[in-house]
């Protein structure tokens, strides 16, 4: 099959789930044989040409540039990266016409849906929409920016993607239509990667990514308010304001860190990653990120969380988001009207967790191997499954989630293997893990 991806955000982002999960649709579709090219914007909102560069060398990219656009290649995905995003569509248009796509995956973290529309007008039978967050779905009750247009335009999408069951079920009440639940998309890689075990019960903060009025900054400030001894850390992200930033540097036992291209940069100097969220994450594939490392996670009852815990972190109450204002904060979003929070809950799961080492470490051996597990089970072959039936069925039928997420063909084979990379030593995993990386940047 030939695939095109387009997205409003960069295909080189080394942070941020959208991106990282298109990517890896991307790769995975270019493993299987299938010829893909990813047209995006080359520098996004925040961010420098330094960074820009800097993650085309992470990725092996020794782009050419030539009229406005970078072209090369990264594991086998063909990239047109556009200089200037207000030319996006135009070039996207000609792309379209001449690499002939069988497929355009469109990314949906775009509210103005500009994206979809043009590629809908080029063929609404091979159009896919890969949704992430649902705030930026122009329907529902949690749509930031609400349009009839909008709602018509993904539903005229040949087939809606989602990352798992909440979303899925989501999109149903909100407007009616089956999504397909791609697992890879909150996995983030093609392969299973054995990470390092980075629990630090001894050392390390108490760790939140992305802290904001949506992502639960109310409930991360309170427990460092309340815990003076134990230090906290935030990484700022895009839903981070000004007054976010106020917030956090007015607390003596906080440090406010920059994201990493590599988490174990971030995560090797956690104990505790908080996922305090009061909007409904469409996943929460920070959770997955923390887990995989042995990171004990205690996360909001609320939304994907709910589902990307895989039923072994600790999941704690929240007040969730219900309005926001009729105003627009410094990360260009709604600003939330955030509920009074109680954070005695979060306390108790806190102090328990910093202070009985034997709980500590049976968490983070039990969540570590639950999400080894999870992954060993998830491909982009169920995808790319859907993909040629429906090319197969022809313009008329609408993709649908009855072909459910992950096939059962290989499971006795990844049973297998995940009980076979359990019984390694710590020696031999570590020799594998550099084998694995290795491979993933393409040395001998």
């Amino acid at each position: 099959m030939r695939i095109l991806l387009t997205m409003q955000l960069a295909y080189t982002r080394a942070y941020g789930g959208a991106t990282r999960s298109n990517r890896c649709i991307c790769e995975g579709f270019a493993e299987k044989g299938h010829h893909v090219r990813a047209v995006t914007t080359a520098i996004d909102k925040n961010r420098t040409e330094e960074q820009f560069q800097h993650e085309l060398a992470n990725l092996g990219v020794r782009p050419k540039f030539k009229d406005g656009v970078y072209s090369g290649v990264a594991n086998d995905v063909e990239l047109r990266l556009i200089e200037d995003v207000s030319q996006l569509r135009r070039f996207l248009a000609k792309e379209i016409d001449e690499f002939d796509p069988d497929w355009v995956l469109v990314g949906g973290e775009e509210y103005t849906q500009n994206l979809l529309a043009l590629a809908l007008a080029k063929g609404p039978e091979r159009v896919v929409y890969l949704a992430h967050t649902p705030q930026f779905l122009p329907f529902g009750s949690e749509s930031f920016f609400p349009s009839k247009r909008g709602a018509e335009l993904v539903k005229s999408s040949r087939l809606i993607v989602v990352d798992g069951w909440f979303f899925r079920d989501y999109v149903r009440e909100a407007c009616g239509i089956d999504s397909f639940i791609n697992s890879l998309g909150a996995v983030h890689e093609t392969h299973p990667v054995l990470y390092p075990n980075l629990a630090n019960f001894d050392r390390g903060r108490i760790l939140m990514m992305n802290p904001s009025g949506l992502k639960g900054i109310a409930i991360f400030v309170g427990l460092a308010s309340a815990c003076p001894d134990l230090p906290f850390a935030a990484v700022p992200g895009w839903a981070t304001t000004v007054e976010d930033r106020k917030q956090l540097e007015a607390l003596p036992n906080v440090e406010i860190w920059q994201n990493q291209p590599s988490l174990d940069d971030i995560l090797r100097n956690a104990r505790v990653l908080l996922m305090p969220s009061l909007w409904a994450e469409g996943y929460g594939t920070s959770i997955l990120d923390a887990m995989r490392r042995g990171i004990p996670v205690l996360a909001s009852d609320h939304g994907g969380p709910k589902e990307s815990t895989l039923g072994v972190a600790q999941l704690l109450p929240v007040a969730p988001i219900k309005k926001y204002m009729n105003e627009i904060d410094d990360s260009l979003f709604p600003m939330p009207i955030v509920p009074p929070q109680d954070i005695r809950p979060w306390e108790d799961a806190l102090r328990r967790l910093v202070t009985d080492r034997d709980y500590y470490e049976k968490q983070s051996e039990l969540l570590k191997k639950t999400v080894e597990d999870f992954v060993l089970g998830v491909s982009i072959d169920p995808f790319e499954a859907v993909l040629l039936k429906m090319g197969q069925e022809g313009a008329g039928e609408r993709g649908s989630a009855q072909a459910t997420p992950e096939k059962t063909v290989t499971a006795d084979k990844k049973k297998k293997l995940g009980a076979n990379l359990r019984a390694l030593s710590p020696k031999q995993k570590a020799m594998l893990r550099k084998k694995l990386e290795a491979q993933r940047r393409g040395d001998s």
